[in-house]
């Protein structure tokens, strides 16, 4: 697993949300205000260390979710800087302060509650958390925003492909479809096309939304190195222009997240 940007939450903020809701509210649950509707993963069961970052667990059923008093207790345990995400299914999402849920809403300014993460009411039975994008994917912006300064304009016709490095090999790529609500690069027999076009490419991607490559029945990140995202090369074939494999998210196979 490969966090491609820095969580917005920590272990701190959290701990020192719950510190001032469990002496009036022990048993309040948590809860993700964002969650898809195809996801019926939406109470905080627990929290897990896994590779330096904080993940709080989820579950359908309000049975099996964490206290807040229950969460206090785990995360005091945990050194305060540790960045904290929320996973839902497969994904790690980043979690936005309540204060950019109230701009959503137009509460005025003073009714703000500054970097709190955790917001209730009296009368609500669990704690909302406003989660953001999954903190592992790559926006389709970004690759744009590599295209630019790379004068995508002269290479249009080039044929994008997917290459690994671990295994130094290139695979074609024919299509652009959405796949669990993310753009992906993929390959389909069905196509027509042997290889599309970076023209073709570019009138697939909206204005913005997650990416991802699909190889082999498997999900993975775009790598993303120190030269940028994007590389091109020159085989018999003819012009290319790839995308290095990065880390994989998502096995349909394991049915688990990575």
């Amino acid at each position: 697993m490969t966090i491609l940007q820095k969580p917005k939450a920590t272990v701190g903020q959290i701990v020192k949300d719950l510190e001032l809701t469990v002496p009036k509210r022990p048993y309040l649950l948590l809860g993700d205000l964002d969650y898809d509707d195809d996801s019926s993963e939406k109470y905080v069961k627990g929290v897990k260390l896994q590779k330096d970052i904080a993940i709080l667990e989820t579950t359908s059923k309000r049975n099996r979710a964490a206290t807040a008093s229950q969460l206090l207790s785990a995360f005091r345990t945990m050194d305060a800087s540790t960045g904290v995400v929320l996973q839902n299914g497969w994904r790690l999402l980043d979690i936005e302060p309540v204060n950019t849920l109230f701009k959503r809403f137009g509460v005025p300014k003073e009714e703000k509650e500054g970097d709190t993460i955790f917001w209730c009411t009296e009368n609500t039975s669990y704690s909302l958390l406003n989660s953001g994008r999954d903190v592992r994917l790559l926006t389709t912006k970004q690759l744009e925003l590599d295209l630019e300064g790379k004068g995508w304009e002269k290479h249009l016709d080039y044929k994008v492909a997917v290459a690994s490095k671990k295994q130094r090999m290139a695979y074609h790529v024919n299509c652009v479809r959405r796949h669990y609500g993310k753009l992906c690069l993929c390959y389909s027999e069905k196509e027509e096309e042997q290889s599309i076009t970076l023209a073709s490419f570019l009138e697939e991607l909206p204005d913005c939304a997650e990416f991802m490559i699909l190889l082999n029945g498997k999900y993975y990140t775009v790598d993303v190195g120190g030269n940028g995202i994007f590389f091109k090369f020159r085989n018999e074939e003819g012009d290319h222009l790839g995308l290095y494999i990065g880390e994989m998210v998502y096995d349909p196979n394991e049915m688990e997240w990575i």
